[in-house]
């Protein structure tokens, strides 16, 4: 799934349950959740396996993908200000919500091959439900709307 879904529903979380304590952790724990939904996604994987790196189309949806989400998250984060501690969960749980993800960058885009990597990208890949271009783009343009429709409720 594209990282902007992931941020929206970690931002969702956060917004709507406040305690970090529980936001925090649920916020981490939708990453798995939000995998299990048919979506699409650039297929770096396959790239990296087949091309040796990451193709230059992927790396463009990631880029703009990763600055919406740096932005959406501010933007929703900000909006709660001057409330520190609600501003703070929110961009950490945002983080949280796209950790997993992250974890994955120094394969693909700093060639390191460290076996536990591998391992972890391979458990992650596996459970991951990977649908058609349209299917994949609409889940997650219903989920991006129905988080947004929570927030500003």
């Amino acid at each position: 799934m594209l990282e902007l879904p992931h941020t929206i529903v970690g931002a969702t979380i956060a917004t709507k349950i406040g305690n970090p304590a529980l936001s925090l952790p649920l916020a981490f724990l939708s990453h798995f959740a939000l995998d299990l939904l048919p979506h699409w996604n650039p297929h770096i994987y396959q790239e990296v396996n087949s091309k040796s790196q990451v193709a230059s189309r992927s790396k463009k949806i990631i880029l703009v993908d990763v600055l919406a989400s740096l932005f959406v998250g501010a933007f929703l984060a900000l909006r709660f200000y001057p409330d520190f501690i609600k501003v703070a969960t929110i961009l950490v749980a945002c983080f949280l919500a796209v950790l997993p993800d992250l974890v994955e960058a120094p394969y693909f885009f700093a060639g390191s091959r460290n076996k536990y990597l591998l391992a972890y990208i391979r458990l992650h890949r596996r459970y991951q439900k990977n649908g058609p271009f349209w299917l994949g783009i609409l889940v997650q343009a219903v989920t991006i709307t129905a988080c947004l429709f929570l927030i500003f409720l």
